[in-house]
């Protein structure tokens, strides 16, 4: 059911990896968070991908079986958008200490609403180019990286 992105099993490898996983809602933004795998490093970032038009209730379930260390959403506006919003809604209920990424691509009209909206809902790490939300990926990484060292 998942398609995996898998680095080889090597201590260094896992010292030093987030476990990461990208959940979409249409092939459109399956195709952006492809994109998104494959900006970002290897050997910091263990990406897992769901597959597109998973209900609300699998992802949540999902993530409460897999306790990822990152979750990262993302949508090309305007398309995916109402669901996006309405899952983000529904893990930070659930999952509230989930560090959430979320990449909003599209029109910029579209987006910049869209961000909006996100931020409103409390979502602080809002990317709205591949880049934009790689660095953001990166950097709660290092963010959970650096927890994980503080408490063994």
């Amino acid at each position: 059911m998942i398609t995996e992105h898998q680095l080889p099993h090597t201590a260094a490898h896992i010292t030093h990896t987030v476990d990461t996983w990208y959940a979409t809602t249409t092939d459109v933004d399956a195709l952006a968070l492809r994109m998104l795998q494959q900006a970002c490093d290897p050997t910091q970032v263990a990406v897992n991908l769901l597959p597109p038009r998973l209900l609300t209730f699998d992802v949540l379930a999902r993530v409460a079986q897999t306790s990822p260390a990152l979750l990262c959403l993302g949508a090309v506006a305007p398309g995916g958008v109402p669901h996006l919003r309405y899952l983000c809604k529904q893990l930070r209920a659930r999952f509230p200490s989930l560090p959430l990424v979320v990449g909003c691509w599209g029109a910029a009209e579209s987006v910049t609403e869209t961000v909006a909206l996100l931020r409103a809902d409390g979502l602080d790490h809002v990317g709205t180019t591949v880049q934009t939300t790689r660095d953001h990926v990166m950097h709660v990484r290092q963010l959970v990286a650096s927890q994980r060292t503080l408490i063994p």
